[in-house]
């Protein structure tokens, strides 16, 4: 699936929009590397080159409209707010937030897939007589506060298209997708009724016949990459702009990033365990799409730790580590002291201490032997005293970023580049926090920063490399809509392609099926897993499979048969 002759003949009129982020930021590269061959120095005014997402609320929100678009985390707050007060969860729920988040998931299906709401259809189960009332309390909430979810997106632009209201596009390519919601299908289906071209690439191209690797476990299957992976690069060391390009993919980023660099560490590039260069960055030949969040990055760790000391209760773990913490101020000075200070707390910690507690022991340990973190922990814990027991969110941001400043966080050394894109992150994130105030109000500390974790825990984040690197490592579905000069596809067992059904609870399943939700039934994944296998094979002409023959346990695990 290649249109390098379509990137390369752009014009104004032309509007790309792929799957994925990383679909797009491909496209953007190859857009830019064809335009600059044909001599044009401004390449980058031709046409757009953006997610469907992105684009459908982008045309939105240039209407002006009176509406505020949410973002995830505000949704999951109008949610969980909706359902705290209806009365009709159970008296024994301990916490609504995961019950908020699925709830929300479920409302936001009924406006993708269009899913009827019938009322005799949700009735006889508890769980689907529920969500019926919350679906009807939640849109009554909305209207009554102008909020708007993302899934009400393509149905809004809809109807602006419908009255005239948007500048169209003369041309719209999709690339990258497998299928489109029917809420997407409809926009897209006036759109063309409104005299825009609008075509969408399919994701099957020609198919390569793969290799077959069986390895005994995950392991041995990633030892088995990582000298593949060596192989390819090994003739380009001394030309490295000159490497093909090697894709690497897997299931879920999530789970296999750890293993599978660990693997790629030890017997690809051993040089990236060393410590970083003089520009601060450890040159890896690999590029990672997605799948780490932002709450994973060292420094943000660091900073929620922090944050997660309060006067009445600290988690020992929690204080251990910032005692130890590169990102606080003074431990360049005191990191020995520091760490004595944390053996002598580790044999002779109480039960149950809290922010107070350890300030007292750290002045019966040896008097002054920490005097910077002394003054920093103990400013700290008094600001949290002599502050407002409940505040706005926005008012909770100031308060964590000035409790940061007093600790000296994230540090006084020099910033590397990941380090800085993080920290840069880490202020978007609390710039989102501060739009929380409509949906939270006023709350106390504890609640104001289990929300904020909410958002760094959930928002995906990988900090950009400056060097090229060959090797691409991808999610299944990532990487449609991309070509390599050579492909793995990791873990192809039968337990993963295609996947575990599992329907939305509070929606009832017929209703799922007839939508065409994937989750929703056997034959709905399997056509899907069929449609993703399809497209993988297309991304390259070469192409390897592999597939553990046993699981962790030992357990025998067979491949897929797509």
């Amino acid at each position: 699936m290649n249109f390098l002759s379509d990137l390369a003949s752009m014009t104004d009129g032309t509007l790309v929009l792929a799957s994925t982020e990383r679909v797009s930021r491909h496209l953007k590269l190859q857009a830019s590397l064809m335009q600059s061959i044909g001599g044009k120095k401004a390449w980058f005014a031709k046409g757009k080159i953006q997610t469907i997402t992105s684009w459908i609320e982008s045309a939105w929100l240039e209407l002006m409209p009176n509406e505020q678009l949410l973002y995830p985390v505000q949704e999951l707050a109008v949610v969980k707010s909706v359902i705290d007060q209806s009365g009709l969860l159970p008296a024994h729920m301990i916490s609504t937030t995961s019950a908020a988040r699925r709830i929300g998931v479920a409302y936001s299906m009924v406006y993708k897939y269009k899913i009827p709401m019938d009322r005799e259809r949700f009735a006889f189960k508890e769980e689907y007589e529920a969500f019926f009332q919350w679906k009807a309390q939640i849109d009554s909430y909305c209207g009554s506060k102008q909020f708007v979810f993302r899934a009400h997106m393509p149905g809004l632009l809809l109807k602006a298209v419908q009255n005239s209201e948007v500048m169209l596009p003369e041309r719209i390519i999709i690339v990258g997708m497998i299928d489109l919601n029917p809420a997407e299908q409809a926009l897209f289906d006036s759109l063309k009724a409104n005299g825009v071209d609008v075509s969408m690439l399919p994701a099957e191209g020609e198919k390569a016949v793969p290799r077959m690797v069986r390895a005994y476990n995950s392991a041995a299957e990633f030892i088995e990459v990582a000298q593949w992976v060596t192989d390819q690069l090994k003739p380009y060391v001394d030309t490295p702009l000159a490497a093909p390009q090697v894709a690497i993919l897997v299931p879920d980023i999530r789970t296999y990033q750890a293993p599978l660099l660990d693997a790629l560490s030890l017997h690809t590039s051993p040089g990236s365990l060393l410590p970083a260069g003089v520009d601060g960055e450890v040159r890896a030949p690999w590029d990672i799409s997605s799948g780490a969040t932002l709450g994973s990055r060292p420094v943000i760790r660091a900073a929620m730790d922090i944050l997660g000391m309060t006067p009445e209760k600290t988690d020992p773990e929690a204080f251990s580590r910032v005692l130890r913490s590169r990102w606080i101020g003074g431990e360049s000075g005191e990191s020995s002291s520091r760490s004595l200070l944390d053996i002598w707390f580790r044999d002779n910690m109480g039960l149950d201490m809290g922010g107070n507690d350890f300030l007292r022991a750290i002045g019966a340990y040896k008097g002054n032997a920490v005097p910077d973190f002394r003054k920093r922990f103990g400013g700290y814990l008094e600001a949290m005293i002599n502050g407002e027991k409940s505040r706005y969110p926005s008012e909770w941001a100031d308060h964590f970023t000035s409790a940061l400043e007093g600790m000296g966080w994230p540090g006084h050394r020099e910033l590397d580049s990941a380090t800085f894109q993080t920290l840069k992150a880490w202020d978007e994130a609390l710039a989102l926090f501060r739009t929380l105030d409509a949906q939270l109000g006023t709350v106390p500390y504890e609640r104001g920063h289990s929300w904020l974790r909410e958002i760094i825990d959930t928002r995906q984040f990988q900090p950009r490399i400056s060097h090229v690197a060959p090797v691409s490592i991808l999610g299944y579905e990532d990487a449609i809509g991309l070509n390599f000069d050579c492909a793995w596809i990791i873990g192809a067992a039968n337990t993963v392609l295609p996947e575990r059904v599992d329907p939305s609870p509070f929606i009832p399943t017929e209703l799922q099926s007839d939508a065409g939700i994937v989750e929703a039934s056997g034959d709905a994944s399997l056509e899907h897993a069929q449609k993703v296998v399809a497209a993988l094979l297309s991304i390259s002409a070469n192409i390897t499979v592999s597939s553990p023959s046993h699981d962790e346990k030992g357990s025998a695990v067979g491949p897929s048969e797509l």
